[in-house]
């Protein structure tokens, strides 16, 4: 992604007046907030699977464009090399090795 996602993000739009409220609640005028409806969906949870995708398995992998490497955090290849390094063969006796199992 490109570095300068975050002037995209704020941009105005031409034409459109946000006047976003994360806490409104305006029945009469159909104007929900971020915080109230989390709060209906946590009332709802667990929402059960349609039978359609019961047989699915989602995976939930939050992310955002701070995850990405940045001048601060390492690059994908420095990951890699991190990675690569844990499961090395100088760790590979270390599989296998749950609770209850000794060290």
């Amino acid at each position: 992604m490109s570095d300068d996602v975050g002037s995209y993000v704020d941009a105005p739009v031409p034409g459109c007046d946000a006047d976003f409220d994360k806490a409104a609640w305006q029945l009469e005028a159909q104007k929900y907030g971020v915080i109230g409806l989390l709060n209906l969906r946590e009332a709802m949870l667990p929402i059960p699977k349609p039978p359609e995708v019961a047989h699915f398995k989602f995976l939930i992998c939050p992310s955002s464009v701070a995850d990405l490497p940045g001048p601060d955090r390492d690059s994908y290849e420095q990951r890699d090399a991190r990675d690569a390094r844990r499961l090395g063969a100088e760790n590979a006796d270390r599989k296998g090795k749950g609770k209850g199992k000794g060290k």
